[in-house]
Parts: structure tokens; sequence; C-alpha cells
């Protein structure tokens, strides 16, 4: 499948970089948490929804939801710019979500 690693210890314009791999390949694939971390956090990054934009791709909310044991997967977003009403709504799609070890989501807030 391959992978991509990130030094999250310094900035290196990640989301240009991504763009550039779409851009590359027509069948590029990106899968990742909005949190942009496996620990917990207070908030979402907006990197995902930045490279989307910048690419012109769609954001396929996927989620796995541990209480019906079933992948759930939500019509996809095409990023017009109003980052906050999207982000919030594709918040509500997780918030439906039980994941394995439920808590809440974070808010997004803007920086």
């Amino acid at each position: 499948m391959g992978g991509s690693p990130v030094n999250r210890s310094k900035y290196n314009n990640l989301v240009d970089g991504v763009v550039l791999l779409f851009q590359q390949d027509p069948l590029y694939k990106l899968a990742l948490a909005p949190e942009g971390t496996r620990s917990p956090v207070t908030r979402w990054k907006s990197g995902f929804y930045h490279i989307a934009a910048k690419a012109n791709v769609d954001i396929v909310p996927i989620g796995l939801d541990f209480g019906r044991k079933a992948i759930v997967i939500a019509k996809p977003l095409k990023p017009s710019g109003e980052i906050e009403a999207e982000i919030n709504q594709l918040m509500d799609f997780y918030r439906s979500i039980k994941g394995v070890h439920p808590k809440v989501i974070p808010d997004y807030q803007q920086k």
C-alpha cells in the first residue's frame, strides 16, 4: 500500500507536498485521522481539509462503528471553502460513530 512518514517536529509544508502527490497520480488515495495524531486532542487540525480543497478532491468520511460492528461510509464532501461549517458537518457524522474507546469528539476551533 505504501506510506509516507511525517516529521511533526518542524514545519515541512505537508499540505502542498500531499497536493503534489494527488497531482502526480490520479489514483492516489490518502487516509488519515483529522486529529492529525494518534494521541488525544482538544481540537481537530485542519490540514486534511486544506489538502482536499487544494487538490480538488472529495473528503470521504469513514467510521469504524464498534457499537454496531459496522464500517460506516458517509456521502463524499467537496470542500467549498466554508471550512467551519463543513468541518462541523464532518464532526456531526463522527459523533454518530461509537469507537472502540468511546469519547467525546473534540470541537473544531479555527486558529
